[in-house]
Order: C-alpha cells, then structure tokens, then sequence
C-alpha cells in the first residue's frame, strides 16, 4: 500500500465545503453580516439583558469564530495563506 500525501489525492468533500465557504466568506455581505452579529453581542452585553440572550449572543458569536477558525487552519485549504516564495 502506497500512501500519497493529501494534496496529491485531490479535493474530498471538505476541501470543496472549504472553497465554497471561502467565496462566501470573501463577500461584503458576510462581512455585514459579521458586523451586526458583533454589533448585537455588543448591544446585549451593554444593555444588561436577560443572561439567556447574553449566552444567545455569545454562542453565536464562538460558533462563528470555530468555523471561521476551522476553515483557515486546515492544510492546504482555501484559507491558507501562501508566502510569495512558493508563487
């Protein structure tokens, strides 16, 4: 058996999840939409509402952060940054 490195083997399912959902990412309309969720968690937080909607905002502003953290350190994917070396 014959192991070949990842990126000889072609895109899987998470690779080709990894560029659509960098081509979104890229787009004004998720960065306006980053900026009201930041802007909602800020409102709540200052507002002093409900713990409930506290843990709401926070939640959703973690699971945002995963994901975003997930598509940019996977190897070789649509987040990896290249140093101009390699070009």
């Amino acid at each position: 058996m014959v192991m070949r490195h990842p990126a000889e083997r072609g895109k899987g399912r998470f690779e080709r999840f990894a560029e659509a959902a960098s081509n979104v990412m890229s787009s004004p309309v998720f960065h306006g939409f980053c900026v009201v969720l930041v802007a909602f968690f800020v409102a709540v937080h200052g507002a002093g509402l409900a713990v409930s909607q506290q843990l709401l905002a926070g939640d959703l502003t973690t699971c945002m952060t995963l994901l975003l953290l997930a598509l940019l350190r996977k190897p070789g994917g649509a987040g990896r940054a290249r140093c101009p070396a390699e070009a």
